[in-house]
């Protein structure tokens, strides 16, 4: 299953569930098996991954070893954004995820690849936390999410 997830580029279909990885003696939230960056890519389209942790025994490990804080940045950035991604919208080529709030407006943008979209309005970078407003047409950086205000 994830093999194919990953090839077909369908974390879509894992939306709003934990997938769990078996794995032995190694952790699944990890540079080689999910690195930030799939990690970034599920948690874009409301997929979140079980994580171990044994913060209180012997071999004490943080999920992602090494890069726990750079999973932790990821989480804070969901954190922040996942109130207003309720709807989403799959794009072509699978470089960003669009969701929608409550009201189907655009709120909040996942990017994995640079690109562009068609957006007025103002856009604010939660990684770089800069508001832009934007006429027409919005670049996305990869490894950004953007919280949208649409002009009415």
């Amino acid at each position: 299953l994830w093999s194919d997830t990953e090839r077909d580029d369908s974390a879509f279909v894992l939306i709003d569930t934990a997938p769990a990885f078996m794995t032995t003696g190694a952790q699944a939230i990890s540079a080689k098996k999910i690195s930030p960056e799939k990690y970034f890519w599920l948690l874009g389209h409301r997929s979140v991954p079980i994580v171990s942790a044994r913060p209180w025994e012997p071999g004490t490990y943080l999920p992602g070893g090494e890069l726990a804080e750079t999973y932790a940045a990821i989480n804070k950035i969901y954190n922040r954004v996942i109130s207003k991604m309720k709807r989403l919208r799959l794009t072509e080529e699978g470089k960003h995820t669009l969701w929608l709030d409550e009201n189907n407006i655009p709120s909040v943008v996942w990017a994995f690849k640079e690109t562009s979209m068609p957006f007025t309005g103002q856009c604010h970078d939660v990684l770089d936390k800069e508001t832009h407003e934007i006429k027409g047409t919005m670049i996305l950086k990869p490894g950004h999410v953007y919280e949208l205000s649409p002009e009415k």
